[in-house]
Order: structure tokens, then sequence, then C-alpha cells
């Protein structure tokens, strides 16, 4: 038994000693054994909203009404708080009214007061804003990602909200625990279901107050209520106590937000209404934010504002670059989703971020495909370790050669989701007017929603399957893991998992998410903030390879929340009608075939293994050039990008031998660019440059060689003198007479002056100004030799972009986007080293990159001028 059910089962016995005394016996013989679905054995009034004619396995309406522990058991029902319908809409309207009131004062006071509140805030230290949130809120939990760490809390049971003295008393202790949930229940319980709402969180980053503080007053509750109901899903099941009863629903939309409604099985499937037991929860969570936000409002402004300046012009211009106070400075902040604007449906912005991963990743193919140093750099993140060693030959070729494709497979998958996107909104564009919350969705419409949501789920469904088999093949977690029985495991117990590798912990639970658990997107973001290494001591390592697949994860589970938070709700089922037509219409131009899909990209099974293999094989064993310029580190080179080549011809070969259905052509899923010119002219390019390296070499070496000893000892001048010959004179060219006729000179005349003329009216290439530090790195990045060059911290590259004009954005994982503030190729993601260094080969596939996207070379950076001789900013 686990933790959670341990606390469970000992608490779920102090409740029913408590409050059911007379059911120890025969709970069938109350005649509770075939009650009507959603009903109540002990409600005592007699209501005008019918009960739901839905199952109670209804996976809405189920967790619309009772808690998980109640729907089996209904004689447990009876501690549920019984309301009567005029109570019930009494207690409903006075919640909804509350909050308001709360938000018009917040409201009134960001608008007097918004910039003295800023500096106030900003200007306290991590302890004084610390102190300043337990005064306003005795309840917040201590640490962050409250909603786990609470359940590994063994020595508190309520964290702050005990004081001191109480904090040794654990649930084994009932006597006491009733005590003192008796004096602390309302403390405990906003603990529980205002988790993210945490010391930690609002203490160590400034912005995430501030965030919280202009989200919340700049929208209305029923902007959030999707947003609320989801993040009081663990709590409703878990919590048996204080839990209220009445059939009715709870409109929330529009103007009649908060009103009792008789249930609709439409319009509580599509969401617009919620069963009252939950809904009341959300509204109870509601006012608890409202209130506590508006208390440390009151706190931070109680000083005298006689002197501090009225307005609200800074909050503005902060809250316009969505709080990111420190991002010139090349610090980066993610918010947690709690603390960005109301979650709203925008299909453009899908579009946008499925179309930001799709170009990353094709990036990142090309590059695998390009350049062979990087390739190899990309396989040693699978080979030598224990596990791999273990596997026989067979399994080992098929790991690499999974691993190897994967890259190309997980593109393709994200440019079925950005096809699905993108046909999601052709059709919004025909049936916009029609889609408001209390209305049925058009049918179109509705199906386009549901294919998208459905192949969203089957991908993430696949990541995770591919998430598993990284963690086996990788290098980040093989001293926790063992191969017992041809399965990976883990000898670690979750608690001590989660005390000593958190990282491991996240990885290993997200993959068991289920209706008492929290959801991917927690854990997610838990993930994102360890890599980013802002988890402090937390921090850990994780290989590129690695990295992308946590991109590619989020990127997935970004969009699915986005649909989560829809409205209305898509409810049709995958069968109807309304899906098979949208499916007639989206599949047309889709290039995967629905039916021949591979969600798992490292899961597929590739034909032609056996040729695959020797060429990879090949690939694999040629030795590395050196660090130092030579003809052998030439030699090689040439040699690793001929295999390499093979190597891709191979796989296309293949794939159109065998006559692959889920591709329409192989060359989609491989991108040959070995027969483009821009591969070629870049091949050749490079060749030339590496040989006039080693003849430069070369050159200097017989210098060298062609000075004695003797000559070395004397000085430089008689070393002049009587080593070096005098320069000949130059030779005038002999004049050649001309032979051809006068009208082809002036043909020639003419033409060279038409190029000259095409030449001027070119208009010069866009330069950007920055930092003598930038441009020194972009001067590295577009044309120092990777010989030459040593590694940089990360931190200086992110300095160097944002330097250029970029703003820089975690996008989970280790992956940070730079978008351009112009430019139709505006958007590009790189991703964080495991240990922030970023080598010459690294360093240069990123040039290669941003000449592709932002159209960047080396003449693109000059010198920004200095002003009062301090260089200026950008």
């Amino acid at each position: 038994m686990g933790l959670h059910e341990e606390k469970a089962a000992r608490y779920t016995k102090l409740m029913l000693d408590k409050h059911l005394p007379e059911l120890a016996i025969d709970f069938d013989a109350a005649g509770t054994a075939n009650l009507p679905a959603f009903a109540n054995p002990g409600y005592p009034y007699t209501s005008k909203a019918p009960l739901p004619t839905c199952p109670e396995i209804c996976a809405v309406c189920a967790q619309q009404y009772l808690p998980r522990a109640l729907r089996d058991r209904p004689w447990m029902r009876r501690i549920m708080t019984m309301h009567s319908d005029l109570e019930a809409q009494f207690l409903a309207q006075q919640s909804v009214t509350a909050t308001a009131n709360h938000l018009d004062v917040l409201r009134a006071k960001l608008t007097e007061h918004g910039d003295a509140l800023l500096k106030r805030w900003i200007r306290k230290s991590v302890a004084k804003r610390a102190a300043l949130i337990r005064q306003a809120m005795p309840e917040a939990y201590g640490g962050d990602f409250a909603q786990v760490r609470m359940e590994y809390d063994r020595q508190r049971i309520v964290s702050g909200a005990i004081p001191k003295g109480a904090g040794s008393m654990t649930l084994r202790d009932t006597d006491n625990v009733e005590q003192a949930l008796d004096h602390y229940r309302d403390q405990w319980r906003s603990m529980q279901i205002v988790h993210y709402l945490d010391m930690q969180t609002l203490s160590e980053d400034p912005s995430n107050l501030l965030s919280i503080l202009h989200h919340r007053s700049l929208s209305t509750p029923a902007d959030w209520f999707l947003f609320d109901l989801e993040h009081t899903r663990v709590a409703f099941d878990r919590i048996l106590e204080n839990h209220v009863y009445n059939p009715h629903c709870v409109i929330m939309y529009g103007k009649h937000y908060g009103k009792l409604i008789a249930w609709n099985k439409n319009s509580a499937h599509h969401q617009d209404i919620c069963g009252y037991p939950r809904a009341m929860l959300t509204l109870e969570v509601q006012n608890i934010l409202s209130k506590s936000l508006r208390s440390i409002v009151d706190l931070i402004l109680a000083p005298s504002l006689e002197d501090a300046a009225k307005g609200r012009e800074q909050w503005d211009l902060l809250a316009a670059s969505d709080f990111q106070y420190r991002q010139a400075s090349g610090t980066l902040s993610r918010h947690l989703g709690a603390y960005r604007a109301a979650p709203t449906f925008d299909i453009k912005a899908i579009v946008g971020i499925l179309r930001e991963r799709l170009e990353a990743l094709t990036d990142e193919l090309t590059q695998l495909q390009t350049d062979p140093l990087l390739f190899r750099a990309y396989l040693s993140q699978i080979h030598g370790t224990e596990i791999y060693e273990t596997y026989d030959e067979l399994t080992r070729t098929r790991a690499t050669i999974s691993t190897t494709l994967g890259c190309a497979v997980w593109m393709l998958f994200f440019r079925a989701a950005l096809h699905h996107a993108e046909n999601l909104l052709s059709v919004q564009e025909q049936y916009q007017a029609q889609i408001h919350p209390g209305k049925q969705m058009p049918a179109p419409y509705e199906g386009a929603l549901i294919l998208l949501r459905r192949f969203l789920l089957e991908l993430f469904e696949g990541q995770l399957q591919d998430l598993c088999g990284l963690k086996t093949l990788g290098k980040n977690f093989q001293r926790q893991l063992s191969l017992i029985g041809g399965t990976s495991s883990i000898e670690m117990s979750d608690e001590e998992l989660f005390q000593k590798r958190l990282l491991l912990w996240n990885l290993d639970n997200i993959s068991e998410c289920d209706e008492l658990t929290v959801s991917p997107t927690f854990h997610l973001e838990w993930i994102n903030k360890i890599i980013s290494g802002r988890a402090g001591a937390d921090s850990e390592p994780v290989d590129d390879v690695f990295g992308t697949h946590l991109a590619n994860m989020t990127a997935v589970d970004e969009v699915l929340t986005a649909l989560r938070y829809h409205r209305p709700q898509p409810v049709a089922a995958d069968d109807s009608k309304t899906v098979r037509d949208a499916e007639s219409q989206c599949y047309g131009n889709l290039v995967p075939e629905k039916h021949d899909m591979q969600y798992a990209g490292m899961a597929k099974f590739w034909p032609g293994e056996k040729r695959i293999w020797p060429a990879l094989k090949t690939f694999l064993n040629l030795p590395l050039p050196s660090s130092k310029i030579s003809s052998t580190s030439l030699a090689r080179h040439r040699a690793l990008r001929q295999a390499l080549e093979h190597f891709w011809e191979t796989v296309v070969d293949i794939m159109t031998k065998a006559g692959v259905t889920t591709y329409q052509t192989p060359t989609e899923l491989i991108l040959n660019h070995r027969f483009t010119q821009e591969y070629k002219d870049h091949a050749a390019e490079e060749d030339r440059r590496l040989e006039r390296a080693v003849r430069d070499l070369d050159a200097r070496a017989r210098n060298l060689l062609s000075t004695t000893p003797d000559s070395l000892l004397r000085s430089p001048q008689k070393l002049q003198q009587t080593n070096v010959e005098p320069r000949p004179s130059r030779i005038e060219p002999k004049q050649k007479p001309k032979t051809r006729p006068a009208d082809n000179n002036q043909k020639n005349e003419e033409g060279i002056a038409a190029q000259l003329a095409a030449v001027e009216l070119q208009e010069p290439k866009a330069t950007i100004s920055v930092r003598s530090q930038s441009l020194e790195l972009f001067e590295r990045m577009f044309t120092a030799s990777v010989a030459e060059s040593s590694d940089i911290n990360w931190e200086q590259l992110v300095a160097a972009m944002v330097d250029a004009g970029c703003a820089a954005t975690p996008n989970g994982g280790s992956a940070v986007t730079f978008r351009q503030c112009s430019g139709e190729k505006s958007v590009i993601g790189f991703h964080r080293p495991h240990d922030s260094k970023v080598n010459p080969v690294m360093l240069k596939a990123m040039g290669r990159r941003l000449s592709k996207r932002f159209d960047w070379d080396a003449e693109t950076f000059v010198m920004r001028e200095k002003e009062d001789g301090k260089e200026g900013d950008a």
C-alpha cells in the first residue's frame, strides 16, 4: 500500500467512526445497493432538479458529482453536507459575489497604486516576501509543486497550517489528528485545493505574484472556471470531508455564472454546466484565491502611500513583456500555468506551436544528415551504457536503428499534427460565428476538433513509450536502472527516488497518471524547472536526444491543454457520423495514412535492417578527425561524410523498394540533402577551407625546417639580411594585341555596365549592432574553424541572442525558443547542453541553422557604437 493509500485508509476510518457509527454492520440493509445513479441515501430534501440519467461510470458526470471513493460506496455518501435548493442557490451566489468583490478591490488598487506595489514587492528580499506571504496566508505550503510534495511530507500533515509544537503529529496519532483537523480544518482545506499558491513560488520569483495579480484581476472568474475545475480534480477525489451535495448543476459561463440549473446531458458533457458538488469546490477555490491575493496586496501597500507615486505606467510596461523583467540579462523564467493569462483556445497559436516544433525537428534532421561530427555525437548518447551492452546483437542493432531514425519519425508525426490543426483552423473560419458556450457546435467543427485531440492523445501515448526507451538506452540514469529479465527497472523505492533523484521520479510517474494523480502537465512543468537549473540542488543534466524528446512532449501537452480549455467541450463519440465525415475531409491530404500510423517513433520496426546496419556500422567504425588540422584529419573528415551519405542513401533506397505505405514518398521521411545544391556548395566550401588550412600548415612547417639552428641564434636584423633573398622587381605583363572587333568590346562594356547597375540597385544587407562580446561569439559561430575554437557557456549564447534582438523563452525540457522581432523566418529553437557548455561542433551547427532561418552570416553583425566611452545598450 502506497503512502497516499495508507493515509486515505486511516482518514476514511476516522471519518466513518465520527459520522457513521450506525452503519457498522450491514450497509445494504439501508437500501443503498440499488440507488439511482448519483443519488445520496442521506439527502433529506425534495429537489426540483432530476438526477443525471448517465451511469455513474460516465467520465464527465462522475467527476462532477461524486468523489471517487464515494462512487462505489453509496452508504459513505451520507458524510456529504446536504443542501436544499434554496440553500444551494444562496451559497453559490454568495461565493460568486465575494470573489467578484475581492477582484473589484484588486483592480482599483492596481489602477491607483500599481507602480508602488511593483517597486515595493521587487525590492523585498526573498525572506521578507516569504514572511509577508505567511502573514497573509497561514495555510500556504512552504515548497513548490505542493500537490505532490504534501504526499511525502511525513513530519507535518498540514505543514505551515499547524503551529509550532504540533508538527511532529502524524496520521498514526488518530486522536491528535482529529483534534488538529477540527481546529485547523479551513487552513488545511485551503492548502489542499489552492495548492499552486505556495510560499516558494511566490517569494523566490517576484514576477509570479505580479503575474497572477494581473491576470486574475484582468479577467473574470468564468474565464478561469475550466482551469480551476481541472486543478481541483485531485483534491476533489482525495478529500473526503466537507463535500456538499445537491442534485442541481451550476452555470459556468456568461452573465448567469454561478446560478443553479437542472442537469442536461448535452450541456453537462460540453461542460457549460457542472454538477453542484464539484462546482461549489471550484467556486470556493476562486473565493480563497481572490481573498488571499487581496490580503497580500493590502500588506504590501500597508505602509504610508502619501509619498508613493500613483498610477500603473511601469506595471503596464512589465505586463506587456509578460512579466519577463530579467529577460535582457539572459535569465529565463517560464511561468507555470496558474501564473499565465486566462486559458483561451487560440487555434492560430496552436498552429504556431506545432509549426515551430516541426521546423526545429526538420533543422535537427538536416544537421544529422549533413554533419558527420554532430551525427556521431548524437549516436554516442545511446552507446556504451551497461544496459545497452547487455543486449544481444540483434537487439542492439534494432535499438540503434530505431533511435537513429526516430528523429525522422517524430518530424513526420508533427507534420501530421500540424495538418490536423490547419484543417481545424480552416473549418473554424467557416463556422466562427456559431461557436459559443451554451450552444451546440457545428458538426464539421466538432469533428475536426475531436480528430486533432484524438491524434495528439495517441501521439502522446507513443511519446511515453519512446520516453521509456530513452531512459533505458541513454546515459542519464544508468546508475539507477538495472536490467532484470530483459526489462529495465529502478532499484530505489518511490519515496527514496523522490528524495534523491527528482527528475527520474517525475519521468517515472508521468507514465502512470490516472484520476487520483496529477496531470502530465504538472510533471512536465516540474521537469522543465529541474533541467533549466531553476530548481537549486535538484538541477540534473540530460543529453540532447532526451532534451529534444521532452520538448516534443511539452509541445503536444501544451496543445492538449489548450484543447482541454476549449468552450464548449467536444463530446461526440469517435465512431459517430460527425467524426467519420471529418475524417473523410481531413485525411485527403494527410501525409501519414490514418490506419498505418505508429505513434511511437523509436518503437517502429524498420524493414531492411540487414542493409541499414552495415552502412551505419561502417560510419560508426571510422576514426574521428583529430583536433589539429592535418592531411590525416582532412581525409578522415571526407571519409566520414561519404559514409554518412551512403547511410542515408541506403535508408532511402530501402524505403523505396519496400513500398512503405505509411508515407507517400520515402524522400518525405528522409530529406536527402546530398542532392541539393546548397549541400553541395557547403561541402565544397568546407573542403576548400580545410585544404587551405592544411596547405598553410605545410608551408609553415617547410619554412620552419628551412631555418638552421645557427640562424636562430643570430639577431633578427642579421637573420633578415643573410637568409632572405632580395624581392624580385615586378614584371609587367605583356600587352596582348586586340583582335576582337570594336563592336564586341562595346557589347562587353555594356554588359559589365549593366551588371554594375544591377549591383548598385540591390539593397545592402541589413546589419545588427551588438556588443563586442556578442560580436566575438557570432564571428566564432560563422567563421572560426572547429579545431581553432573552444567551448562557450550557454549563458553567453543566450545573452548574445538577446543582444541581437531575440526574445528567449523556455519551451519545455532543455529547449529554448529564440524569436526575432521581425522577419518571416523569425523563430528558432536550441537545446541547452547538459553541461551548459556549447562545443565548437554544436556552435557551428547552430550557425548553419541561423543562416537558414534568420539569414544571418558573419557580415550580419557589427560593433555597436559607443556612447560616452561605453558601448550602447540594445
